[in-house]
């Protein structure tokens, strides 16, 4: 994970304990996707982030930091992206029982997680408008329904213009990926 933009860059699952060449692999794929070398990692002090874990890290330049045993917090944006995978990546009764179906959940989970759904650690961004440096879709001119809305009005913040006319009829779509209806895209668009 990204800590200035929390993008996921490689989400994995395995059958037990990874080994150190396994995060090691894990690390290489999120290299890939990030088009570069972080200058550090936050890891757990598990036995997997030791000798081979730390020659990885010394080859690419890359310093190793480790959260504080039983300190809540020394790795928390992992922690919390763990929480939400928990917590929004499956329905209620939706736990894929497959190794290979939950690599299909978590992947879907992630892509909505890193393009669909606003973070307010980033200021309502989502993550991959940090990590690419796009502008957040949610400063952008927006469709207005409300005819007489006092758009400069401080309850109307964040101040952006009102794209088409005002009190045009919209109608709100929810989409969700495939096998996923926990994980909603939301969108205006007019009618007629």
């Amino acid at each position: 994970m990204d800590y200035f933009s929390r993008e996921a860059l490689a989400v994995v699952r395995f059958r037990g304990a990874p080994s150190a060449r396994d995060v090691c692999d894990v690390l290489d794929k999120a290299r890939v996707a990030a088009k570069t070398s972080p200058k550090y990692t936050v890891t757990d002090q598990g036995p997997q982030f030791r000798e081979e874990y730390r020659a990885w890290c010394e080859r690419h330049e890359i310093q190793p930091r480790f959260g504080a045993i039983g300190k809540h917090g020394s790795i928390a944006l992992v922690e919390r992206f763990i929480l939400s995978l928990k917590r929004e990546a499956f329905g209620p009764d939706d736990v894929p029982l497959g190794f290979d179906a939950m690599q299909v959940m978590l992947d879907r989970f992630v892509a909505w997680y890193c393009v669909e759904r606003p973070h307010q650690g980033l200021g309502g961004r989502t993550p991959l408008e940090v990590f690419e440096g796009l502008r957040p879709a949610h400063l952008a001119p927006r469709l207005e329904p409300r005819a007489r809305y006092p758009a400069r009005a401080p309850c109307a913040a964040p101040q952006v213009g009102v794209r088409g006319r005002r009190g045009e009829k919209l109608e709100l779509v929810v989409t969700s990926p495939e096998g996923a209806p926990h994980l909603p895209s939301v969108t205006l668009r007019r009618v007629g």
